[in-house]
Formats: C-alpha cells, sequence, structure tokens
C-alpha cells in the first residue's frame, strides 16, 4: 500500500480550473442585475451550453445542489466586492444552505479565510478571494477530501499503458470510471480522457467481445460493473490481477486513476450489485 500526492505541476494546473472565471452564486429569489451580474433561471442556466462544461458542472457540485434554488447569479468577480458587508453574508450564507460546490467546512486545514466569505461554519470561495489565496494548500485539503491517495503498489508485470496512468492524478477532470476501464481492454489513450455514457460503454464492452455473465467470482481480465438499485449502471472497474483493480471513482481530476483491493471497491461502492464481464 502507498499514498500518492498530485505532482506541482497538476496542482498548478488544478489553480487554473477549480474556480469559474466569473463566480456563480445559488439563489432563491432573484435579485437586481446590471453589467456586471447576470440571472439565469435554474432551468436555463443548466441548460445553457455556455455552463455545461465539466470542470463548472464539478466546481459546483451540480448534482447536490438544493431543491431550493429557483435561480443562478453569474457575476464578474468583482462584483462581489462592490457588496455590502450585509449583502455579502447573506448571499454566502445562501450557498452553504443551497449546498453549492466549493464550500469548504471551518476549520480546513491551519488556513484562515477573510470574514466576508465566511457563514454558518464554512468558507465559500469566490474568483477574487481564490486568487490571493494559498492555493497549493487549499488544493492539497480539496484532494485529501475526495480521495485519501491510498493504493496498491503497480504490478511489475502490468501492461506499460497501464503502468503510464495507475496511480496517478489528471490534469483535468471529464475521465470518468467507464472509459478507464475500456481503457484498460484496449490501451487507446483518447479513451481514458473521455467521459462515457452508458449506452456507448456498453457497445464498446461487445465490440470488444466483453458479454455479461452469472460468474459470482472475477479473474484478470473482467471488468466488474456496479449497478443501483434502479439497474443504471454507476460503476465499474477493470480486475488487472485477482485482488488488484485499475479504478478510477469520479471525473473530477481529484479522483485519481488507483489500484485499489476487491474489499476497497465494495467498500467505496457498497450500495451497488455487481456483475461480471469477461472477454468470449
Amino acid at each position: 500500500m502507498k499514498k500518492i500526492l498530485p505532482t506541482p505541476e497538476q496542482l498548478s494546473a488544478w489553480a487554473r480550473l477549480l474556480l469559474p472565471k466569473d463566480d456563480i452564486f445559488y439563489l432563491k429569489e432573484p435579485i437586481p442585475t446590471n453589467e456586471k451580474v447576470q440571472i439565469f433561471s435554474v432551468k436555463e442556466f443548466f441548460a445553457n451550453p455556455k455552463f455545461q462544461d465539466i470542470e463548472i458542472i464539478n466546481a459546483l457540485e451540480a448534482w447536490k445542489r438544493s431543491k431550493e434554488v429557483n435561480f443562478v447569479a453569474v457575476a464578474k468577480p468583482e462584483w462581489f466586492s462592490s457588496l455590502s458587508i450585509q449583502e455579502k453574508k447573506s448571499l454566502i450564507t445562501l450557498q452553504v444552505q443551497l449546498k453549492r460546490g466549493l464550500v469548504l467546512p471551518l476549520p480546513f486545514g491551519n488556513l484562515s479565510f477573510p470574514d466576508e466569505c465566511i457563514s454558518l461554519d464554512h468558507a465559500v470561495l469566490t474568483a477574487e478571494i481564490w486568487q490571493n489565496f494559498p492555493q497549493e494548500k487549499v488544493l492539497l485539503g480539496l484532494a485529501q477530501d475526495w480521495d485519501d491517495g491510498l493504493c496498491l503498489e503497480i504490478p511489475p508485470n502490468a501492461p506499460q499503458y497501464i503502468k503510464a496512468f495507475a496511480n496517478k492524478y489528471a490534469y483535468k477532470s471529464g475521465a470518468n470510471c467507464l472509459a478507464t476501464s475500456i481503457y484498460a481492454i484496449t490501451g487507446e489513450e483518447e479513451i481514458i480522457h473521455q467521459w462515457l455514457h452508458q449506452e456507448e460503454f456498453l457497445a464498446k464492452l461487445a465490440s470488444n467481445n466483453y458479454e455479461e455473465t452469472s460468474k459470482t467470482a472475477h479473474e484478470k481480465g473482467d471488468i466488474l460493473v456496479g449497478k443501483n438499485s434502479n439497474g443504471a449502471i454507476a460503476h465499474a472497474a477493470y480486475c488487472l490481477e485477482e485482488d488488484c483493480f485499475f479504478n478510477k471513482d469520479g471525473q473530477y481530476f481529484f479522483n485519481p486513476w488507483k489500484l485499489i483491493s476487491w474489499q476497497t471497491l465494495q467498500e467505496e461502492w457498497e450500495d451497488l450489485s455487481w456483475i461480471v464481464y469477461s472477454q468470449k
């Protein structure tokens, strides 16, 4: 077992990507607009191609947002600074309550955050604050929150194309577990950087002569597919060796490609039912 950390180059890349160029705030009610702030209904915002970039989705942790979010404000970084203290506090409190992403529970390491971005024992990152903050410390803390970095050593006989990515972080978001599994059986590097949908994943399994089995035990070369209670594919991992899986837990750059044990895979995805896909 070993622990991995992002490289200085990866941290530098993450620092540029962590927050969108403009501030994005969740709202219950619309607020006055001007040349520095636009207001969208939540439906309009998430349907707008401009805001469908995966880095924005990850920054907002959009899948967690409260059902009370009715509007979204998109503001130039200097707009937040122009607000009164009361307005800032009200807006920051809303972000905590409405479960916007990049809201950090306090204490967060040994860092001190500006009072204007603190509410309800949380600190809310904004673009302007981020530019004047010890970014590396925040990124390392976030990386640890998302993934403990613990992984198995790479087997000496692992294929070189697996060694190229195993136990490493990505420079940007996008790659998901389905793409990782397909890469493991094809070695096609362009695939590992993609976000594959379920249908495309199943099609690529079939084109590589993988089929669903009734096996209850896995073996080298199998792909384990985890389905949720609705029968949808929620995760997949490639069996590199009997108790060693090539795995990626999410699409964020904080989710590394790692080698993990069967026990760890089960613990991390304990609510899933596993199906073994084997090559014919």
